[in-house]
């Protein structure tokens, strides 16, 4: 059997991730990135096809990802990637041997410290964010979407991909697609409906229409991933804010809000769109608020 090139061998993995696992764009997009990166790598050492692909490979791609100051969960996540390729190519007979069989990577992932905003700095945030533009459109939208992100806990990919038609009013609901391409609701509160109503009257005097994607950018298309996050990486800036700004951060800060308010974490894990109570409970900021609280309602004495 002829030994198929990387670029043929990428498209029939990532192929199959698509078609029959239906992963999302977003994985397929980072899958794609890291392997080229992989591909890249080992072309340069003489290869023209993933066959000859061994153990040395693999070790010095790690060590190159580390010079280059990436964190170890960065390189996991990569070699995950690739890991997963060869297996694909094994169970599909397109290599004999799989080098990842004896490879052990002895990286282990960085706990990180979670950032995390209060109440009172969401709500400064929200309530003083427009005064930092002058561009209305701008203001307006940037407001509704983050008010969103952070009434509703939705993931960034379901906010971009929602459509004016999937917006209800009446019910304060909100019907999008999640991981897996499964459909679920999501709901808002007076404020983020208000905040959406005001963005979407201001869009409607600049493009004339109101249909299509909710979140657009000024010429009037779909506003993508990079275009939030430098938008919100502009606001931190603008606002001199103490942490930096990012989508997921609302989702976290959703969850431990809700959580202080007496919410349910089996109600939350349905609310964020998770398999597992387990991923719920990773979302959760314990602050000492919390912590002395529990205390304080659980010991016997």
């Amino acid at each position: 059997m002829q030994a198929l090139s990387f670029e043929c061998a990428q498209a029939h993995w990532l192929d199959h991730l698509r078609y029959v696992r239906d992963a999302s764009d977003l994985t397929i997009r980072s899958y794609s990135i890291d392997l080229k990166q992989f591909t890249d790598h080992v072309r340069s050492s003489g290869l023209s096809d993933y066959t000859r692909v061994g153990m040395d490979h693999v070790y010095a791609f790690v060590k190159d990802q580390k010079q280059r100051a990436l964190t170890n969960t960065s390189v996991l996540r990569k070699i995950a990637a690739v890991r997963s390729l060869f297996r694909h190519m094994m169970h599909f007979s397109q290599i004999q041997t799989d080098p990842f069989d004896r490879v052990k990577i002895g990286l282990r992932k960085e706990k990180r410290a979670p950032t995390y905003m209060d109440k009172i700095e969401v709500f400064q945030l929200l309530d003083e964010m427009e005064k930092h533009y002058s561009n209305p459109f701008q203001a307006e939208r940037n407001r509704a979407l983050i008010e969103f992100l952070y009434a509703t806990g939705c993931r960034l990919s379901e906010l971009l991909g929602m459509d004016v038609a999937d917006l209800n009013f009446t019910t304060k609901s909100a019907r999008v697609l999640g991981k897996g391409k499964k459909e679920r609701m999501l709901f808002f509160h007076d404020t983020a409906e208000k905040t959406l109503k005001k963005y979407l009257h201001r869009r409607k005097e600049y493009f004339g229409r109101n249909d299509g994607p909710v979140f657009v950018t000024e010429r009037g298309s779909r506003l993508s991933r990079r275009g939030v996050q430098h938008m919100l990486e502009d606001l931190t800036a603008r606002m001199n804010l103490r942490i930096d700004l990012h989508a997921h951060l609302f989702r976290h800060v959703f969850t431990t809000h809700l959580v202080d308010g007496g919410a349910d974490v089996f109600a939350l894990k349905d609310l964020l769109g998770h398999e597992s109570i387990r991923t719920t409970q990773l979302y959760v900021h314990n602050t000492p608020a919390r912590i002395r609280k529990v205390y304080d309602q659980t010991h016997p004495r």
